[in-house]
């Protein structure tokens, strides 16, 4: 596989993620699991893998988002560790993959204090705000990748 044919594929992966990562969390509050796994970020319920998490519906939702936004996250540094090393001469690709990756680790830290401050709305709110931004960067970033050429 080529390194063009890579670089569009986790440009695809990571907006995939991101997505998901969105939708996943939006049926998270619409259940209103949002606190399954307790104030506690980033353990659930003081577990790194809480016991309840297969017997109760809002300890599994709401890990499985936090879950979710882990691989996203190591999905993110993946392709940006290749795009730097591959198309280190690309200035659209870098600072497309840039910008959606500081949008990324914003919306984490967003994340945590959304579940520290035991969802307060305007975090929420802003939240889901960024993530809306960060899904919007994501589909730019992967639109420059899909015109890149060998």
């Amino acid at each position: 596989m080529n390194r063009v044919a890579v670089a569009k594929g986790l440009a695809l992966l990571y907006t995939s993620m991101i997505f998901l990562a969105i939708a996943w969390g939006g049926y998270v509050r619409a259940m209103g699991a949002g606190l399954g796994c307790g104030p506690d970020w980033p353990l659930c319920n003081g577990y790194l893998i809480p016991p309840d998490l297969f017997t109760d519906i809002n300890v599994f939702l709401e890990y499985f988002h936090r879950i979710i936004a882990f691989f996203t996250g190591w999905i993110a540094l993946g392709a940006t560790l290749y795009i730097f090393k591959e198309f280190r001469d690309n200035r659209k690709m870098i600072l497309s993959i840039a910008v959606t990756d500081a949008l990324l680790l914003i919306q984490i830290f967003l994340g945590m204090l959304v579940v520290n401050q035991h969802l307060n709305q305007i975090l929420s709110a802003t939240h889901l705000a960024i993530a809306t931004l960060t899904f919007g960067a994501s589909i730019f970033m992967t639109s420059v990748a899909m015109s890149l050429r060998d």
